[in-house]
């Protein structure tokens, strides 16, 4: 067979890159899934999140951390649904439980504390809020830095914190996290 001249090895290249593309997906697409009648739509991205402090001050973080922003809406004509925040402390009703995010090479990573660990995540949900039929709510995870070797990374979100049993998974490619650092070589 003839080997492959400089222009077709350029166009099998640019061909690669656009099935790779293709394949991770647009990171300004929201992940999408469902638990129930609560349709979710998460995006991913690296960065410095803001905080609340115990004086009330906004301050943002010092370094950047992995940030989860989800909108949870319950369908129209649905029954209203009580939501438990997936980074709650504990003594939440109906057995809830946080989030947990994890990559390919087996490392979990934890929920990110503030300085002192007082303060909240601005758009955090605290406690438990219902959301009713057409309603939508917001909610914010953040997530210690991320291993800049990682490839792919899997959220599990407890479905008990919807009253529901289960765990619901999502996987999220590298591609798809906007700022994700770049490998280093």
């Amino acid at each position: 067979m003839a080997e492959l001249t400089f222009r077709q090895k350029a166009q099998q290249k640019a061909a690669i890159d656009l099935r790779a593309r293709l394949t991770q997906g647009d990171v300004r697409q929201p992940f999408t899934a469902a638990i129930g009648t609560i349709s979710i739509a998460l995006r991913v991205c690296v960065g410095r999140p803001r905080y609340i402090g115990p004086d009330g001050v906004e301050r943002q973080a010092e370094c950047d951390q992995i940030v989860v922003v989800l909108a949870m809406s319950n369908a129209d004509g649905a029954s209203p649904m009580q939501y438990v925040g997936w980074s709650n402390t504990g003594d939440e009703p109906f057995g809830s439980s946080h989030a947990v995010l994890f990559d390919n090479a087996g490392n979990q990573y934890t929920r990110a504390v503030t300085s002192r660990g007082l303060e909240q995540w601005v758009g955090q949900v605290n406690g438990t809020r219902a959301v009713g039929p057409g309603e939508t709510l917001a909610d914010v995870l953040v997530f210690s830095p991320p291993q800049p070797k990682a490839t792919k990374f899997t959220l599990e979100l407890p479905r008990a914190n919807w009253g529901m049993s289960g765990t619901l998974r999502v996987e999220l490619p590298m591609g798809r996290i906007a700022n994700f650092p770049p490998l280093a070589i």
